[in-house]
């Protein structure tokens, strides 16, 4: 992964998609063969797929503002014990 530059935000654009494909593919069969047709289970778990790697950009979002959020209060906290 050195070889990716950019930082976390490059790693987790690249390995989230492939992790969240390889899971949705994995899962849905697993979960769902036998009690829905076929034809069913292989669009169930593309759209899974394809809906998990729409909402990614989301999720880094509300990461990147949860990390901040908490940064910001430690250091307010720091200040106020000074």
């Amino acid at each position: 992964m050195s070889r990716l530059r950019g930082g976390v935000l490059r790693r987790v654009g690249y390995s989230d998609p492939v992790s969240m494909l390889i899971d949705s593919l994995v899962f849905v069969p697993l979960a769902f063969y036998g009690t829905i047709p076929n034809n069913q289970l292989v669009l169930t778990a593309l759209y899974q797929a394809l809906g998990k790697v729409m909402l990614t950009p989301l999720t880094m979002t509300a990461v990147w503002i949860n990390r901040h959020a908490l940064r910001y209060g430690l250091i307010e906290q720091r200040r106020r014990s000074i």
